[in-house]
């Protein structure tokens, strides 16, 4: 029987639909939740230098920022721009890590996990690199520099002027990252590598072990240690890096502000505590006149004023406070009877502490002011709390305690112990510690000055956080 011509076309328009409809149901692989890796900051790159681009490693430190100024940073931008990927439970294969080509510069390292920046505590050699809430201080700055093998760099944290290493070019999982003096070879040079897909993620590697830096046992705490672990994919081996300008103002270190109100002339004396460096705080100051000084974020030491100077066959000589060195103190400590302001900036849990000290006997009224729009508290009932000593004890010193010049004029009001050196007086010995109590002479300077330590084992110290101070002689 013969098939009617309009069936056999309706039949064949039907199976030509069919495969056109079969052949629609394939589509291109997609990829989901991925966004590639774009690195749009100029600073960075992927891949090696250019060998002329590459700089000879001389084992000199950079220069510290001079003015709140570094003419190498020309972006203030983090190097590396976030990608948040849409479906984080898409898993996303992973690919070889690129070597980054950082700019030389100054840099916040933080780690991903905790939001922390890397940070060193104290400015002594082999001090151990912690995580700690970013503040903005220098010890929080890093100048990150390119060495003379493409891809190699060397840390070097600007609070402290030191370079980052594995303690003892250890292997080790486990070992930690400390802060040392420049000795070169690997132990001192790092990597930094792209994570793959989240363009905010670094892994820091230490070149001689081929372990990466992390924050320990993945730890939210501040003061948790950094070290060093075989590569995993924790967060906590991921690390932000972003650079900076120039060095915040909070970062240059912390700023004594230095004010006379005496009818004389005063000469500020400083001195630093071992293994801190000497400050330019030795200078004069006329009536109504002020100065301002730096140290490090990290410092240790003190300040007092000298007064009655001159010059004596070719000698610097001051009836007060005088130094053994002359018109600047260096790391010598001025001659008692003096009024002394102590610091210890940045130390236990980032703190400032901070007193006024009649232990050496008293020379000048003295006050210390943590200065407004600094001064932030801990805390504490007397956080930040300005301290007085205003009466000046040279006019009510007791006669035994009394210290003249040689036209017998009083110049300052000796302690007991430097007046009869005696233990008991000098906390020494049968009467160090607990043992040490108030006497009749540290009840005197305590009546006057409340605020101050009166003797040895007194207790009278503030403290204070990202402070700058002012110290004023005879204040009005």
């Amino acid at each position: 029987m013969r098939t009617p011509i309009l069936f056999v076309i309706l039949s064949l328009t039907s199976l030509s639909l069919a495969l056109s409809s079969l052949t629609s149901c394939k589509s291109a692989p997609t990829r989901i939740g991925f966004k590639p890796l774009v690195l749009k900051d100029a600073d960075i790159v992927v891949g090696d230098p250019k060998p002329s681009d590459k700089p000879k490693d001389d084992g000199k430190v950079d220069p510290e920022v001079v003015d709140g100024k570094n003419p190498d940073i020309i972006t203030d931008k983090p190097i590396l721009d976030p990608v948040i990927d849409p479906k984080p439970d898409v898993i996303i294969p992973t690919v070889p890590k690129p070597v980054l080509t950082i700019a030389k510069g100054l840099y916040t390292i933080t780690a991903n996990h905790s939001g922390k920046c890397m940070e060193m505590t104290t400015s002594e050699k082999d001090q151990v690199i912690n995580q700690w809430a970013c503040n903005g201080s220098n010890i929080q700055v890093f100048r990150i520099e390119p060495l003379a093998i493409a891809g190699d760099y060397r840390i070097t944290n600007v609070g402290s002027n030191k370079i980052l290493e594995i303690k003892d070019g250890s292997k080790d999982d486990g070992a930690v990252l400390r802060q040392t003096e420049f000795v070169g070879g690997d132990r001192q040079t790092f990597q930094f590598k792209s994570e793959s897909g989240l363009a905010d993620a670094v892994v820091i590697t230490a070149k001689h072990s081929g372990k990466v830096l992390e924050v320990a046992d993945m730890s939210l705490k501040s003061s948790a240690l950094v070290k060093q672990r075989a590569e995993s994919t924790g967060k906590n081996q991921r690390w932000r890096l972003a650079k900076i300008a120039a060095v915040p103002a909070s970062a240059v270190g912390v700023r004594y502000y230095f004010v006379n109100e005496c009818a004389h002339d005063v000469w500020v004396g400083s001195q630093p505590n071992p293994g801190f460096p000497v400050v330019a705080g030795d200078f004069k100051l006329a009536p109504a006149d002020y100065k301002q000084t730096d140290t490090n974020a990290v410092w240790d030491g003190r300040f007092w004023g000298r007064y009655d100077c001159s010059v004596v066959n070719g000698k610097f000589q001051c009836s007060s406070g005088q130094c053994a060195k002359g018109e600047k103190c260096q790391d010598t400590y001025g001659e008692p009877p003096v009024s002394i302001a102590e610091f210890k900036t940045k130390g236990y849990e980032n703190i400032d502490f901070y007193d006024i000290s009649l232990v050496d006997g008293s020379n000048l009224p003295m006050n210390i002011r943590p200065m407004p729009g600094t001064a932030v508290k801990d805390g504490g009932a007397d956080s930040c709390k300005q301290l007085t000593c205003e009466k000046d004890l040279r006019s009510s010193c007791p006669q035994e305690l009394q210290k003249k010049d040689l036209a017998g004029k009083v110049v300052g009001c000796k302690s007991a112990c430097e007046a009869f050196h005696t233990d008991a007086y000098c906390c020494l010995g049968a009467f160090a510690k607990a043992a040490c109590k108030p006497t009749p002479y540290s009840k005197f300077f305590n009546d006057a000055c409340p605020d101050a330590y009166s003797f040895a084992e007194d207790v009278k110290t503030f403290t204070c956080r990202e402070a700058d101070y002012e110290v004023t002689f005879c204040p009005k």
